[in-house]
């Protein structure tokens, strides 16, 4: 079929290239070692956040516990103790999770930045003849839609 192509002066059909996903050590080639301390410190913090879920169950049932104490005085202050409980809860949960947003978010902006400077590396040292080739505005656009999904997957 591509020797009738060429013969009819068709252009062969070029197969499309397959990607194959990234490993985890080539997503992280351009985490420095405090963009991989950001990432831990992220992780540990989104591990505290998770384990805030349980814990508020166990609170709501100490509030449940609470509820059903008959005397007026003593479930009054119960019932403020574990609504105190609950606060310091959701305030540690809301803590650990902006911590871990952030520590993510900013190291996978260095890691782009870094990303973009490669790049930008590589294009300054072509040949003048690959320009004839390559139109400069499909490279910005290439080179920002590519980092914005390399930082999406990080």
């Amino acid at each position: 079929p591509v020797a009738e192509a060429v013969e009819n002066g068709a252009a062969p059909a070029t197969p499309e290239p397959t990607i194959k996903p990234a490993s985890m050590k080539e997503l992280y080639r351009f985490a420095s070692s405090a963009d991989k301390s950001l990432m831990i410190m992220g992780g540990c913090a989104a591990a505290v956040g998770g384990a805030m879920q349980p814990a508020m169950a166990f609170f709501l049932g100490d509030l449940t516990e609470a509820l059903y104490i008959t005397d007026q005085s003593k479930r009054n202050e119960k019932v403020l103790t574990v609504v105190i409980e609950l606060l310091v809860l959701a305030l540690v949960t809301f803590l650990t999770t902006a911590g871990s947003w952030v520590c993510f978010a900013v190291s996978a902006d260095r890691q782009q930045i870094t990303l973009r400077r490669k790049f930008f590396a590589h294009v300054l040292r072509q040949d003048v003849g690959w320009f004839d080739v390559n139109e400069p505005a499909t490279l910005t656009t290439r080179c920002t839609n590519d980092s914005y999904d390399f930082r999406e997957g990080i």
